[in-house]
């Protein structure tokens, strides 16, 4: 659900220090190359996910990733998932899950490190979360970090993400920053058939005059 008009910068290893850094500025980033790119086809996917025995923060954070993670969220929608994530109600997967929930949004507030330290936590609670590593996988291409985010998107296939059809998708997206047209297309062919009804791949299939259906 993401993309973004300059790299960022990540700490890797889960620590802070450049938290901050990218707050109204990462909003303005993220704005301006949406409205450059007039929709969504150019954007990374993240997967939530759902949570919905933990008490009605946890529930609101789930849904606010769900449904509006490729927007900036609001305060409300943060503290929605700050709450939950700093009470005691939750259990490890739901607490691993809020964690990815909160990191998508993050993302999309252009809180780039402060969403890596989430995915960080959430796989030291579940160390094979398909989700975390997809969102893993989005902020290294939004750090322009096209081979990390590959192995990330591949990591998280690799673990049944539950809507493979998104990691497919970003996997062409990366591809095509690095100029690998047949990997590309053979990824976007793979979304179309992990979901045949969702239309950003075809759509970036047919921009390149091809479809799902054209002989290689």
């Amino acid at each position: 659900m993401y993309n973004e008009h300059r790299s960022a910068r990540l700490d890797t290893d889960g620590t802070h220090g450049a938290c901050d850094r990218y707050g109204a500025a990462g909003r303005r980033g993220l704005l301006l190359l949406l409205a450059l790119l007039g929709g969504v086809t150019a954007m990374v996917q993240a997967q939530s996910i759902t949570v919905l025995t933990s008490g009605e923060d946890a529930r609101h954070c789930s849904l606010a990733a769900r449904l509006n993670g490729a927007l900036e969220p609001s305060p409300v929608e943060l503290a929605y998932c700050d709450r939950a994530i700093d009470g005691a109600s939750l259990n490890r997967h739901d607490r691993a899950g809020t964690l990815v929930n909160r990191g998508i949004l993050l993302t999309a507030a252009g809180r780039f490190q402060q969403a890596l330290d989430d995915y960080n936590e959430a796989l030291q609670l579940l160390p094979e979360l398909p989700q975390a590593f997809n969102g893993k996988g989005n902020l290294y291409f939004l750090a322009e970090r096209y081979d990390d985010a590959l192995a990330a998107y591949q990591r998280a296939l690799a673990l049944d993400l539950q809507e493979r059809h998104i990691a497919f998708y970003n996997l062409g997206l990366t591809y095509d920053q690095l100029q690998d047209a047949a990997a590309a297309r053979r990824s976007y062919e793979q979304a179309v058939e992990a979901a045949p009804d969702w239309p950003l791949p075809r759509e970036k299939l047919a921009a390149r005059g091809e479809s799902a259906d054209t002989p290689r």
